[in-house]
């Protein structure tokens, strides 16, 4: 009898088959979710919601979590690291060398002004920065800015490097307030010679902006506009030491070895852009999921606020659910876009990603309600 008893008891109960069942068919079923919303307890629903809002974001979190800091040098790089390379020839030609020295995450630049003074630099009393100017277009194609505080010679950090970057992010010259270019013999970025207006908005060249905790790396597209995504990431400097100062000790003058060092160039600086951009990117990625999951969960109520006005015409007779009910309705409901959407997310693009969601559950809503909850249905 006490084994008989124990068979009984393990054996799963006719309403925990019929819940699963009906759960389950509320995957296409609208007539479940009504039933579900209608009948079952609250923490199903709760539950169901909860897992709909995780579904629906992981791709979100996941595709944020694959950019990388180095990205900025593949595909197209509008000669990023040719520019670069050529910083590091200047650098290497200037005697007393520039020392570039990372401790506990903070930079410090020596002999930078000593540089600037220096014909290689391409730098002027007005515009303090390193230019290079290209022997083809004779125009800047690309800037380094060490952003110092003019007072006591340390760099720039917090909010008053973020002030320096949004001047040079503007065309605006840092140390004057002009626009950049106004007192060079060359012309900034893509306006020809011939143009009277050589200082419009869409001047800019590929740029890296160093302070003491941070620094900027902005790319520029070939017609002087910024890049898009290029100039919002923050990066910090958790790579240690900068490629720079091993970089420019290999400068070679042999031809046959250019291409390799400009190659050597490319990767040594986009591994160091990933782990630079790492901390930002991390956080960034959370930043986003979550204020997408909130939005999520607001959609999730309104939806259920939309069922529930939907059914409160007077000869209604679905006037009878409750707006408890209607919100487990919603709840029950999403599961499905959710899931869609997670499968879906994973080959779209980021653009598309964040309203995947929010379109899939709008669609089993309207569905639902044109065929579920019509009053003559």
């Amino acid at each position: 009898m006490s084994k008989n008893k124990k068979k009984k008891q393990s054996r799963m109960s006719a309403s925990t088959k019929e819940n699963l069942k009906l759960g389950a068919s509320a995957i296409i079923s609208n007539a479940a979710v009504v039933e579900l919303g209608q009948k079952k307890p609250w923490y199903g629903a709760i539950i169901t919601a909860l897992l709909s809002v995780v579904l629906a974001a992981l791709p979100i979190l996941t595709t944020s979590l694959k950019t990388k800091g180095g990205d900025i040098l593949k595909g197209t790089t509008y000669g990023y690291e040719t520019g670069l390379v050529h910083f590091q020839q200047d650098l290497n030609a200037f005697e007393k060398k520039v020392e570039w020295n990372v401790e506990k995450g903070s930079l410090t630049v020596t002999r930078w002004k000593e540089f600037l003074s220096t014909e290689s630099s391409g730098s002027i009393d007005t515009e303090p920065w390193y230019h290079h100017v290209s022997n083809v277009t004779n125009k800047v194609d690309f800037a380094v800015f060490v952003a110092f505080n003019s007072k006591t010679e340390t760099l720039l950090e917090g909010k008053d490097f973020s002030d320096y970057v949004a001047k040079v992010y503007n065309g605006i010259n840092p140390s004057t307030g002009a626009k950049i270019g106004t007192t060079l013999n060359v012309n900034v970025g893509t306006p020809s010679s011939e143009s009277a207006e050589t200082t419009s908005d869409k001047n800019h060249v590929n740029t890296i902006i160093f302070g003491k905790n941070t620094f900027r790396v902005m790319k520029a597209k070939a017609n002087g506009e910024w890049a898009e995504a290029s100039v919002g990431s923050l990066r910090d400097y958790s790579g240690g030491e900068l490629p720079l100062n091993s970089l420019v000790k290999n400068v070679s003058a042999e031809p046959d070895a250019v291409e390799t060092y400009i190659a050597d160039t490319k990767k040594a600086w986009s591994n160091y852009l990933d782990k630079a951009a790492e901390k930002q990117i991390i956080g960034s990625a959370w930043k986003m999921t979550g204020l997408m999951a909130a939005i999520f969960v607001f959609f999730l109520f309104f939806m259920g606020l939309m069922i529930f006005i939907m059914t409160r015409g007077k000869n209604n007779p679905y006037r009878i659910y409750t707006f408890w009910m209607t919100q487990k309705m919603s709840y029950w409901g999403a599961f499905t876009p959710a899931l869609l959407g997670m499968i879906i997310g994973f080959f779209v693009r980021v653009e598309i990603l964040q309203f995947l969601f929010i379109i899939l559950f709008g669609l089993r809503i309207m569905w639902l309600s044109m065929k579920t909850l019509r009053p003559q249905a």
